[in-house]
């Protein structure tokens, strides 16, 4: 069954079918989604056929690695709102290799189960940040938090959360905050502390701590706070685990 895209030469000519009955609504579903490229400018066409070969040569890639046995016609709900979602995103290697997960596994009835329609959603409201500290995030992974206080309000400190350290991430970068934040607002990790009433828990976890103390964000804090012209005083670090949930365990076999 050939997954015919449609596209410009010589595109067409490297594109391999995708073989078999359950790739036919998968064709179908796919150049119906794709058939706006034809409207962009050449210098954006050529660029997106790029990604879009790639996009197809991973699904056809992951698609083939099922079994003939495990295949099974995949369901529209899911693949028709993930191909549409995904069209946006393909020039994003990373989403774009998920999307292609995504919609396979579903044709794949050892995985299926595991598939959820949400799972879309949370594509769509991910980026590569997001999708490499899930990748790597452990039950618990530490966070840290730190409280600077100033010397113009001693009373109120200023709080940086969510901080997130590790072997691929060992500079603190406001953008891991917000990967962190993200995930936990997508479901898919939890930091307990924030139920309880608004009252944070914190502990301090050595290891977490002396990470944090080789950054270069450490050693601007410290400057800071032996700066007589600066208006910070002080400040403290402290570390509160985070933890992956159900959905995220099911979301990392099927889209990680």
């Amino acid at each position: 069954m050939d997954l015919n895209l449609n596209l410009p030469e010589p595109v067409n000519k490297v594109l391999n079918p995708v073989a078999s009955a359950a790739g036919e609504t998968l064709a179908n579903v796919w150049n119906g989604c794709f058939s706006y490229i034809n409207t962009w400018s050449k210098k954006q066409v050529i660029k997106h056929e790029h990604s879009l070969l790639e996009y197809k040569r991973s699904v056809e890639g992951n698609f083939s690695n099922i079994p003939e046995n495990h295949r099974v016609e995949p369901r529209l709900s899911i693949i028709g709102p993930a191909i549409e979602a995904s069209k946006y995103y393909i020039e994003e290697k990373s989403i774009r290799e998920m999307f292609s997960k995504l919609i396979t596994s579903d044709m794949d009835d050892r995985k299926r189960n595991l598939v959820h329609h949400s799972f879309i959603e949370i594509l769509k409201q991910m980026n590569p940040t997001d999708a490499k500290i899930l990748a790597e995030f452990e039950n618990p992974t530490s966070l840290l938090r730190c409280l600077l206080r100033r010397k113009s309000t001693p009373n109120v400190s200023d709080s940086i959360t969510d901080i997130y350290l590790s072997e691929n991430f060992k500079e603190f970068d406001q953008s891991h905050c917000i990967s962190i934040a993200n995930l936990n607002r997508l479901g898919l990790i939890s930091i307990p502390t924030r139920n309880f009433g608004g009252i944070l828990v914190d502990s301090e976890n050595a290891d977490s701590i002396a990470r944090f103390k080789e950054t270069e964000f450490y050693s601007l804090i410290v400057s800071d706070c032996n700066n007589p012209l600066s208006d910070y005083s002080d400040f403290k670090i402290v570390t509160y685990n985070g933890y992956l949930t159900e959905l995220a365990f099911s979301f990392k076999k099927i889209c990680l």
